[in-house]
């Protein structure tokens, strides 16, 4: 059998490749040219979205859906209320004394900034052209299909729904409630790929577990690509190929070419890949036993194993040379103590 720890290694190089070719391809100009008519909102804003509409992807205002993409608001929807800034300058009198020793007054003008509510609608409340896509759904079927959702549905560490989701989200895990969420009656290859990802986010984002500094957009563009990173390594170990969907998707939440989030997430990526195959297959190994399917092997792990691939980082010979809209303590105001939502 293929060392797990090698397989991992192969698979992390062909998940660069593949994400590097995607920056050269025309369906990333095409999602260049989309996303420079849309707009990008502060972290404010963000979480202000995230509260009204949770499941949003991509939003822009009703005039920006006609003019610019062809697309019309539904009708009876209701608009995400954000702020948006109004620049404007002002004179602020003062006494001065010229050079003769003489008082005067001198005007000088200010620049300030005043807030607005506006009025923006996500990609699912309107109807009209496709936008352009970095990813394509999955519709493969998977072999064992349902023994391997069993066994991820065991070993994750929240409880697992198959649920409608509002919006363009596939997935999201809310550490409010303690829960992954996976959108239902989508393809076999698609929502193991999902529940995969979401299980990644249950495992290393949540901040009650492993408190760490928080900066926004940066920060959730590190998660996304962990977490896809680790779901596609996954994934590919068991025989689901997402590379249609997955390359598309981390080059979209990394900020450039050379790959930042990827390469600083390296070590993290292909030790929780690692310890995650071999979870799952311990798992299923002793379910078959537990039927009577196959006799449970004496070490079903790799000790030694599993601390090599924590321990190695980097050290592999491996060389690792933007974005879309998406936990932890409760009642707490902002996206991230909600849910981390998913395409």
């Amino acid at each position: 059998m293929e060392n797990t720890k090698d397989k991992v290694n192969e698979l992390t190089q062909k998940l660069e490749r593949g994400i590097k070719d995607v920056f050269t391809s025309e369906r990333w100009k095409q999602h260049l040219s989309a996303a420079a008519k849309l707009h990008n909102y502060s972290y404010g804003n963000i979480v202000l979205i995230s509260q009204q509409r949770p499941g949003a992807t991509v939003v822009a205002g009703f005039n920006t859906w006609k003019n610019a993409f062809g697309r019309m608001v539904n009708k009876g929807e209701k608009g995400i209320a954000i702020l948006a800034p109004v620049p404007y300058k002002y004179d602020v009198e003062r006494e001065a004394v010229d050079s003769g020793g003489n008082k005067t007054k001198e005007t000088a003008t200010h620049a300030g900034l005043r807030f607005r509510v506006v009025y923006v609608f996500d990609v699912s409340q309107t109807s009209g052209k496709e936008l352009p896509r970095l990813v394509d759904e999955l519709h493969a079927s998977v072999t064992d299909y349902e023994s391997l959702l069993t066994t991820l549905k065991s070993v994750a560490r929240f409880p697992v729904e198959f649920k409608d989701i509002a919006g363009g989200a596939n997935g999201y895990c809310s550490f409010a409630e303690d829960k992954i969420v996976v959108k239902k009656d989508m393809s076999e290859a698609q929502t193991i790929k999902t529940l995969l990802h979401e299980m990644v986010h249950a495992e290393l984002h949540d901040r009650k577990r492993s408190p760490t500094p928080e900066t926004g957009l940066n920060v959730r563009n590190t998660r996304e690509v962990e977490a896809e990173s680790i779901a596609y390594v996954v994934g590919s170990h068991f025989g689901i190929d997402s590379s249609e969907y997955t390359f598309g998707y981390i080059a979209g939440w990394s900020k450039g070419k050379d790959l930042s989030e990827l390469r600083e997430s390296l070590s993290t990526i292909q030790a929780h890949s690692h310890n995650m195959i071999e979870k799952i297959q311990r798992e299923r190994e002793t379910t078959k036993s537990r039927l009577g399917e196959i006799p449970l092997p004496p070490e079903t792990t790799s000790t030694e194993a599993a601390q090599e691939a924590t321990q190695g980082g980097a050290q592999d010979g491996l060389l690792w040379t933007s974005t879309t809209h998406c936990a932890p303590p409760k009642k707490r105001n902002t996206r991230d103590t909600k849910q981390i939502v998913d395409r």
